[in-house]
């Protein structure tokens, strides 16, 4: 029976299967304990990464005494051994963590079942958590708002991952000011690693934080909808069943393109500082660099097809109206103070041929100088 279970285990999760057994954790899980058992096999990485750190701290220390050949070259063998064992740590921790955002994607966009067997969890040990996120709206009270919960819940992971890469930020910062003030300074190697280090947790603070922003807009787009929902379910009660309006307004939905153009636009500085810091690494992570080239162009792309939906809802609005004219210099001077990224896309709407010539629609799009999302 165990067997089986491994072998399907193996066939939909291989990254955890391996890592499971290479460090020990060989328990039967069910499919809800995934996210537990990740974090688990990634603080053990983490410990065996500080264990090979001090070993080779301790071997460069010998090399500074170290006067006889046979001596230095122990030394230098133990050294090799270290960096090459460093180097499967690191690789194992970045598919690791790969992983664990590929798992967490599949849990939003696949629906809600990883989660429902989690609902049942008090909230009062979930409580602390989701004060903490603002989670004013309802929280992770049932009764219909699965979505908030699942919302909830990856504002939960996504805190907990940024906490762990702070933790590592701020040892990484530490190891660095020792190495600069301590007697051995010559050690170019350590220092340069510990860098290293430092540059790929503030990469992966910035995409946790980028991440973290998205779900709580999601979050409140969903809070949004269940609030109309439920105005327009007791207005059926009140009118007499009387036709409600159930379409929002211009100005809405202009106020709503608006939101989602500013969130988009601090989305793509963000991918774009973390492809920026990936690319000045003397050693560039060129999976994570494909990733976040993905997530820039997505994104851009989205930019592009609200700055045209928001030019098409103020051609509805009056000529002479306040709002045209706000909205007019809003867009231009968001694509004059940005650098024009291309992005062309087919329009699905060929009865719209008078407005856009009946050709493929191509734009420009660029990004305004958004506000700082560093938290």
């Amino acid at each position: 029976m165990a067997d089986s279970y491994y072998q399907g285990d193996y066939i939909k999760h291989p990254v955890l299967y391996e890592l499971s057994h290479k460090y020990g954790f060989t328990d039967n899980l069910p499919e809800s304990a995934l996210p537990n058992r990740l974090e688990e096999i990634k603080e053990a990485i983490r410990r065996e990464i500080r264990k090979e750190l001090k070993i080779k701290e301790g071997a460069e220390k010998l090399r500074e005494v170290a006067k006889d050949r046979r001596s230095l070259n122990d030394v230098a063998s133990i050294v090799k051994k270290s960096n090459s064992k460093l180097a499967e740590l690191k690789s194992e921790l970045q598919e690791l963590e790969s992983h664990i955002l590929l798992t967490q994607g599949n849990s939003v966009s696949n629906g809600r079942d990883g989660y429902s067997s989690n609902l049942s969890t008090p909230t009062s040990t979930l409580g602390g958590s989701v004060s903490s996120l603002g989670g004013g709206n309802g929280g992770l009270i049932g009764g219909g708002h699965e979505q908030l919960s699942t919302n909830d819940k990856m504002l939960i992971s996504l805190e907990k991952q940024l906490n762990i890469e702070m933790k590592v930020k701020n040892g990484a910062e530490n190891m660095i000011q020792s190495l600069a003030s301590g007697h051995h300074g010559r050690d170019k190697k350590l220092l340069a690693e510990a860098q290293q280090m430092l540059a790929d947790s503030k990469a992966k603070i910035e995409f946790l934080r980028l991440r973290i922003l998205k779900v709580k807009q999601n979050k409140e787009h969903a809070h949004k909808l269940s609030a109309q929902a439920a105005i327009a379910a007791s207005g059926d009660g009140e009118n007499g069943g009387q036709p409600q309006r159930l379409e929002t307004t211009l100005e809405e939905r202009i106020e709503e393109l608006r939101h989602r153009l500013r969130i988009e636009a601090a989305v793509v500085d963000g991918a774009k500082n973390v492809i920026r810091t990936l690319q000045n690494n003397k050693v560039p992570d060129k999976k994570a660099l494909q990733e976040a080239n993905i997530s820039l162009s997505e994104s851009s792309r989205k930019l592009d097809l609200l700055r045209h939906s928001l030019d098409l809802r103020r051609l509805e609005l009056p000529v002479d109206s306040p709002a045209a004219h706000q909205l007019k210099s809003e867009l231009q001077s968001v694509q004059q103070a940005s650098s024009p990224i291309p992005v062309t896309y087919t329009s699905l709407q060929p009865f719209h041929g008078g407005l856009l010539g009946g050709k493929p629609y191509q734009q420009v799009s660029s990004l305004g100088r958004c506000a700082s999302v560093s938290g």
